[in-house]
Protein backbone atom coordinates (compact mmCIF):
# COMPACT_ATOMS: atom_id res chain seq x y z
CA UNK A 1 0.00 0.00 0.00
CA UNK A 2 3.20 2.43 -0.45
CA UNK A 3 1.62 4.30 -3.13
CA UNK A 4 -1.70 4.82 -1.64
CA UNK A 5 -1.50 8.53 -0.14
CA UNK A 6 -5.18 8.72 1.24
CA UNK A 7 -8.49 6.14 1.54
CA UNK A 8 -11.66 7.58 0.98
CA UNK A 9 -15.07 6.32 3.31
CA UNK A 10 -16.13 4.22 0.28
CA UNK A 11 -12.23 2.66 -0.41
CA UNK A 12 -12.08 1.68 3.79
CA UNK A 13 -15.63 -0.06 2.78
CA UNK A 14 -14.59 -2.09 0.32
CA UNK A 15 -11.62 -2.90 1.71
CA UNK A 16 -13.14 -3.99 4.77
CA UNK A 17 -15.29 -6.06 2.66
CA UNK A 18 -12.46 -7.75 1.10
CA UNK A 19 -10.75 -8.55 4.37
CA UNK A 20 -14.25 -9.94 6.28
CA UNK A 21 -14.92 -12.45 2.73
CA UNK A 22 -11.19 -13.57 3.07
CA UNK A 23 -11.45 -14.26 7.23
CA UNK A 24 -14.81 -16.23 6.75
CA UNK A 25 -12.61 -18.13 4.87
CA UNK A 26 -9.59 -18.79 7.69
CA UNK A 27 -7.18 -16.36 4.89
CA UNK A 28 -4.90 -13.57 7.61
CA UNK A 29 -4.80 -10.55 5.76
CA UNK A 30 -1.69 -8.60 5.81
CA UNK A 31 -1.46 -5.34 4.48
CA UNK A 32 2.12 -3.97 3.95
CA UNK A 33 3.70 -0.30 2.99
CA UNK A 34 0.91 1.64 5.16
CA UNK A 35 2.28 4.75 6.09
CA UNK A 36 2.18 6.45 9.69
CA UNK A 37 -0.76 9.10 8.22
CA UNK A 38 -3.12 6.23 6.72
CA UNK A 39 -2.76 4.06 9.84
CA UNK A 40 -4.25 6.73 11.87
CA UNK A 41 -6.44 6.87 9.52
CA UNK A 42 -7.24 2.98 10.40
CA UNK A 43 -7.88 4.31 13.71
CA UNK A 44 -10.04 6.81 13.36
CA UNK A 45 -12.49 4.71 10.77
CA UNK A 46 -12.09 1.86 13.44
CA UNK A 47 -11.08 0.05 10.63
CA UNK A 48 -8.93 -1.89 13.17
CA UNK A 49 -11.84 -3.62 14.10
CA UNK A 50 -11.98 -5.53 10.72
CA UNK A 51 -7.84 -6.43 10.75
CA UNK A 52 -6.12 -7.27 13.67
CA UNK A 53 -3.36 -4.55 14.23
CA UNK A 54 -0.64 -6.79 14.46
CA UNK A 55 -1.16 -7.71 10.46
CA UNK A 56 -0.49 -3.93 9.39
CA UNK A 57 2.99 -2.84 8.27
CA UNK A 58 5.03 0.20 7.18
CA UNK A 59 7.95 -1.84 5.68
CA UNK A 60 7.36 -4.97 3.39
CA UNK A 61 10.39 -6.96 4.88
CA UNK A 62 8.33 -6.60 8.63
CA UNK A 63 4.86 -7.66 6.34
CA UNK A 64 7.11 -10.57 5.13
CA UNK A 65 8.71 -11.81 8.36
CA UNK A 66 5.17 -11.62 10.13
CA UNK A 67 3.69 -13.96 7.13
CA UNK A 68 6.56 -16.46 7.78
CA UNK A 69 6.02 -16.75 11.04
CA UNK A 70 1.95 -17.15 10.79
CA UNK A 71 2.65 -19.92 8.02
CA UNK A 72 5.76 -21.56 10.35
CA UNK A 73 2.96 -22.00 13.18
CA UNK A 74 -0.13 -23.04 11.05
CA UNK A 75 2.30 -25.88 9.31
CA UNK A 76 3.71 -26.74 13.18
CA UNK A 77 0.31 -26.85 14.46
CA UNK A 78 -1.05 -29.98 12.31
CA UNK A 79 2.03 -32.05 13.00
CA UNK A 80 1.77 -31.73 16.59
CA UNK A 81 -1.91 -32.81 16.58
CA UNK A 82 -0.87 -36.20 14.17
CA UNK A 83 1.43 -37.01 17.43
CA UNK A 84 -1.11 -36.80 19.94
Amino acid sequence: MRYVPFIDATGFQRLKEIIQNFKKRGIVIILSGVRIHLQKEFESNRFYDTINKEYVFDHIANAIASAKTLLNDQTETPRQEALE
